[in-house]
């Protein structure tokens, strides 16, 4: 289908305009106007169709804008009546000429059809620089049209007037285009499933896979803009070639392009750079995740203040090979993921690069270090760096946190055996990938070498427990009129290192905590004695809450959690009233202390925790009270 524009064209102007849209079934039909040009415009090239088909039907010509003619597109009625317009168009060339039929036959042209007649036409004969209708021309002393001037030869056209249109006579071919289109440009799409460019208008873009298969085609529109949409989408990196077809048959070169390769999103490991003092070079550590082909980049500075390179791939048999032996050398199997910058390929001072990559294009670092002084005679560097922070991610395949910015953490299993490297940035961030995932609550401890292999103390972490999802049993509070204190009854099915939170109030009015951890004979220690304290071996799973150690009538909380995060509870009661039933406490605290402050405004001192201290002026009268706190602190 093609929409296809018809202008009637006076001597002057264009006086009508018309839209004829092919294979829809509905035919156009215009009346016929003389002394015109119908001018046909593809819309799709802005030119005119290369071929048609006319047919006379009656006194009704028929066009075709179609190879296959097999449809009338255009009907002008009437046209017959009075044959003094002809059909017009614009070639590739920028010029315009008249329909003349393939036959080279004249009473096969347009206007010259009998009934019944139907015959193909192209653009051909004389051109001309305008579409305007022009009139009868005086040849000879006939008078011609002028679509037939120059294309049998005056004579021939003279003849065949004069024979009624009997006799045959050859005329000037129509123009053919035999320059081939410019290739077109292609892109694949992110996700395969279409190729996207540029090609000359109206031309059909043809895309093949890399066996020469056609896989898709798609027409250029009046822009040279194109679409072709893959029935199967491109997503692994396949070559593919696209080229462009003029409607003169005309092939364009083939131009090449690639498809986006999904089927790698996972970098290597980076390398790691590691500056020794001793003398001067650079340790290059390559990732020994890194596959065949996989490539680190090592880039800085020569002793002659210029910028070097080296390119080492990984081989077959697990060495890396270099592009530049004198700046980064190549590995050997007795060492194949190690190679050193000698002190002598790399300026003092200067910035040393390394970023791993693959083939799929997925990169990780660069990371960097400056090279060290080969002269230098400073102190050794003997400070440790701070231990680092570390965490492992909750799917168990990285640890992260702060140490000193170019310092290398390592990560190691409970059995001391490195399991990831990293190198902080220069903030301290580092991010260490793990091989094989962490997930069922393993320790793991994390340490930072600094670049005079100075070594920091291990900081210890847990990786998440994804097969523990059960909490212990609640914990119990039972509290006792008897005496005002709270029994703690622990989990009995608690694992070693599960913990119980006692929270609650102490009778300064101040909230008070306490932790107990289950330990490996089965008994729980405290981190708070006086609050809660720990059991022992004759009652592993019980402790109780001092009378003076909780407010009377406040809440007390209990909570149970493992080191999976799992909990249970909490649990509330409040703490009975020591004063209900228990005989009267009638000792008197000791005295307390008491010191008057530089600038006289307050009395400090130690008392009882809980007691009201009351201070008096040399005459008995009471000028200020204060409540000691939990640590015997008191403020007046």
């Amino acid at each position: 289908m093609k929409t296809v524009i018809v202008k009637v064209n006076s001597a002057t102007q264009t006086i009508a305009e018309h839209q004829v849209v092919t294979k829809d079934g509905q035919p156009t039909v215009i009346k016929a106007t003389h002394n015109v040009n119908y001018e046909l415009i593809d819309q799709a090239t802005g030119r005119a169709p290369h071929h048609i088909v006319t047919k006379r039907v009656g006194q009704d010509l028929h066009v075709s804008v179609e190879e296959n003619g097999q449809d009338s597109d255009l009907i002008i009625e009437d046209y017959y009546d009075d044959a003094d317009s002809a059909l017009i168009g614009l070639a590739e060339d920028g010029n315009y000429y008249y329909y003349v039929p393939d036959t080279g036959e004249v009473a096969d042209f347009v206007t010259e059809l009998a009934p019944g007649d139907i015959e193909g036409q192209a653009l051909g004969g004389t051109d001309y620089l305008a579409p305007w209708w022009v009139g009868v021309t005086d040849q000879a002393g006939f008078g011609i049209l002028p679509w037939l001037v120059g294309l049998a030869g005056l004579g021939g056209i003279i003849a065949a007037i004069d024979n009624s249109g009997g006799s045959s006579h050859s005329y000037v071919p129509p123009v053919v285009d035999t320059t081939a289109p410019d290739a077109p440009t292609a892109t694949v799409s992110d996700d395969g499933t279409e190729v996207t460019g540029k090609a000359e208008p109206g031309s059909t873009v043809s895309i093949k896979d890399k066996d020469g298969n056609e896989i898709g085609t798609a027409v250029a529109d009046a822009e040279g803009n194109y679409t072709v949409k893959l029935d199967k989408p491109l997503t692994n990196g396949e070559n593919i070639t696209a080229d462009a077809t003029d409607a003169d048959n005309n092939t364009s070169d083939k131009t090449p392009a690639t498809a986006p390769d999904s089927s790698d999103k996972t970098a290597p490991s980076a390398p790691t750079l590691t500056p020794s003092n001793d003398d001067g070079s650079v340790d290059v550590g390559l990732p020994k995740d890194a596959k065949e082909g996989d490539t680190v980049v090592v880039e800085g500075t020569n002793e002659a203040g210029e910028p070097v390179k080296a390119t080492l791939t990984k081989q077959p048999d697990g060495t890396w090979k270099s592009d530049n032996e004198s700046f980064v050398p190549s590995t050997d199997a007795s060492n194949p993921n190690t190679s050193t910058i000698p002190e002598n390929a790399v300026q003092d001072g200067s910035d040393v690069t390394a970023q791993a990559k693959d083939p799929s294009g997925n990169t990780l670092g660069p990371v960097t270090v400056k090279a060290p002084d080969n002269a230098s005679t400073d102190t050794p560097d003997t400070t440790a760096p701070d231990a680092p922070t570390a965490t492992v991610s909750d799917d168990g395949t990285e640890v992260t946190g702060k140490a000193e910015p170019g310092a290398t953490v390592s990560i190691k299993d409970k059995d001391g055996n490195e399991i990831g490297t990293a190198v902080a940035d220069a903030e301290g961030n580092y991010t260490v990938k793990l091989d094989k995932p962490l997930t069922n609550g393993e320790n793991i401890t994390a340490d930072a070498t600094d670049a005079d292999n100075n070594t920091s103390d291990k900081t210890p972490a847990t990786a998440p427990d994804s097969s523990d999802k059960t909490a212990p049993s609640a914990p119990t509070l039972t509290p006792s009129n008897d005496d005002g204190s709270v029994d703690v009854g622990l989990p009995k099915d608690a694992k070693e290192g599960d913990t119980v939170v006692v929270e609650g109030t102490n009778e300064a009015g101040e909230p008070v905590k306490a932790t107990l951890t289950k330990q490996p004979d089965g008994t729980w220690k405290s981190d708070n004695e006086s609050f809660v304290p720990s059991t022992d071996a004759s009652n592993p799973n019980t402790s109780t809450i001092p009378e003076n150690a909780v407010q009377d009538g406040s809440d007390v909380t209990a909570q149970a959690k493992d080191p999976s995060g799992n909990t249970l509870g909490p649990v509330t009661v409040k703490a009975p009233d020591n004063a209900s039933t228990d005989t009267p406490d009638t000792t008197a605290p000791d005295a307390p202390t008491a010191t008057v402050s530089d600038d006289g405004t307050e009395v400090t001192g130690k008392a009882e925790p809980g007691s009201t201290v009351s201070i008096k002026d040399k005459d008995g009268n009471e000028i200020g009270t204060a409540v000691a706190d939990a640590e015997e602190q008191l403020y007046c």
